[in-house]
């Protein structure tokens, strides 16, 4: 009695075992693409930053932004890190280039950081001077692409 109970525990056992589903594929790797659109991202930004284009920028924005800028109160949500712009940068005096130093991708969130430069245009008096620093953007992943989630920078002082 005891051997055919142990039989009717093991085919129980092996019956389950053999209808469990099968476990999931692992989801593709996706981090060199990722890493290509944040960094085109950031090259669209830049563009879009020089020419003025608040509109592109707005599309580039996750609404519910954090920006801490250097020595700033953080501003937060979309439309304030907007009028903040609006307010502070004229691209007919310097024009912005950035650089990316590295992107690290964490499935729907991205990790970047790098260098940006503000240099004069022409137009720009003589008191106008070049200033870079450095950058940092968490990018969150939506339906529509990816935004700037948190972002933050510093400005190099003079030593």
């Amino acid at each position: 009695m005891r051997t055919i109970l142990t039989m009717l525990v093991l085919t129980l056992v092996f019956a389950l075992v053999a209808c469990a589903p099968p476990e999931p594929p692992p989801a593709p790797d996706t981090s060199a693409e990722d890493e290509a659109a944040v960094r085109a991202h950031v090259e669209t930004f830049v563009a879009s930053w020089n020419a003025g284009d608040l509109e592109t920028i707005a599309g580039m924005i996750d609404e519910g932004v954090i920006q801490m800028p250097q020595n700033a109160t953080p501003m937060k949500g979309r439309d304030a890190v907007l009028a903040h712009m609006e307010a502070g940068y004229d691209p007919t005096q310097v024009t912005q280039s950035a650089t990316v130093e590295e992107v690290e991708t964490m499935g729907d969130f991205a990790l970047a950081f790098g260098s940006w430069t503000l240099t004069p245009t022409e137009s720009a008096g003589e008191d106008v001077e070049t200033q870079d620093g450095t950058w940092m953007v968490l990018y969150k992943r939506g339906g529509d692409g990816w935004k700037m989630y948190r972002w933050t920078w510093n400005q190099y002082t003079a030593e």
